[in-house]
């Protein structure tokens, strides 16, 4: 990552004369901010939230099953139109129909959830401020944007005059202008090295996202993990701040529902007028729920929370190195 960086600021420090018209005429390499380490790794975490985050689904689900519920109730307790009780699983299933993997040996043994099973009640919102934020949040699943996810395919090299496999990988990427991806060629073997890989990668990330190397190829896929969870929150406002009731489910011995501070970062943004260029600072405060995550909807006395698999650390740039470097299925997989 290192290495990359530096070559980065090589670019950087021979900007060509046309850039510095960008500016009227004011621009200079000096003026762009350093690229840090820190830089390309949350290019990368941004990357995986972009791809992976649905708190609006989980959001509009619950206000979808609200209304479903109201309408046709549940198996046993109908609702104002009778006859269709149930409706909603029927048409929002929460697990796949058929129970199947797309490796072979990737079955997983039957074993207890660690979770609580999808609730068959609406979520019980009291505070009308908080319905209203709660408003402003739209699901995918909703059919406003119906194309998440891609897809691989692969015909063996039996089926081909080469006798070589060939791999088809389309990620569902947007196709933006400046675009997502760049080729890149990366070769150490001329100087000594093991890496000789070629593919497309993001502009701020070293190393290839989707390519080959001298002895397998390979693609990426999304396939939309629930990784997202929303957690609805009791505020208490008191004299030494805001806190929101929490019950550890994993507390030994149990202390039952204790208050919890709510705590507070302000983030600078440097925003830019468009048409005088002057450049202001506003300080943004988020308020995060410690044991879930940041607050984004705020009423009087209630809140929703979100808490993401990536909030934590994870090795996305690793692994893509791990790849470039696999040369069969099995380091591969490891």
């Amino acid at each position: 990552v290192n290495a990359y960086i530096d070559g980065i600021y090589a670019g950087r420090n021979d900007l060509p004369p046309a850039y510095r018209y960008l500016l009227g005429g004011r621009l200079e390499a000096g003026d762009i901010l350093p690229w840090t380490i820190e830089d390309t790794l949350s290019f990368g975490r941004l990357q995986s939230f972009e791809l992976s985050y649905s708190g609006g689904d989980d959001i509009g689900l619950t206000a979808r099953m609200e209304s479903y519920l109201t309408a046709f109730g549940v198996p046993g307790a109908p609702g104002l139109i009778p006859g269709r009780e149930g409706l909603f699983f029927d048409l929002f299933t929460m697990e796949p129909i058929v129970k199947a993997s797309t490796l072979y040996a990737f079955d997983s043994p039957p074993r207890r959830q660690g979770g609580r099973p999808f609730p068959t009640t609406p979520l019980p919102i009291h505070d009308p401020r908080l319905r209203r934020e709660l408003g402003k949040f739209k699901s995918r699943r909703s059919g406003e944007a119906g194309h998440h996810g891609s897809n691989n395919w692969v015909i063996s090299g039996a089926l081909t005059r080469s006798g070589f496999p060939i791999l088809a990988n389309d990620p569902h990427l947007s196709l933006d202008m400046p675009p997502i991806f760049y080729l890149v060629h990366l070769n150490t073997k001329d100087a000594g090295g093991e890496e000789n890989v070629m593919g497309v990668t993001f502009a701020a990330s070293p190393g290839v996202v989707i390519g080959f190397n001298e002895s397998i190829a390979w693609g990426v896929t999304t396939f939309d993990p629930d990784v997202t969870d929303v957690y609805l929150e009791e505020i208490t406002h008191g004299p030494d701040g805001d806190t929101v009731a929490f019950d550890d489910p994993f507390d030994d011995p149990d202390q039952g529902v204790q208050q919890v501070p709510i705590e507070t970062i302000v983030e600078p943004i440097e925003v830019r007028d468009p048409e005088s260029g002057e450049i202001t600072t506003r300080d943004v405060e988020i308020r995060i729920v410690p044991h879930h995550g940041p607050l984004i909807a705020e009423g009087e006395s209630e809140g929703v929370s979100v808490r993401w698999t990536g909030f934590e650390p994870s090795e996305e740039v690793r692994a893509f190195f791990e790849i470039n470097a696999a040369r069969d299925l099995d380091s591969f997989k490891t």
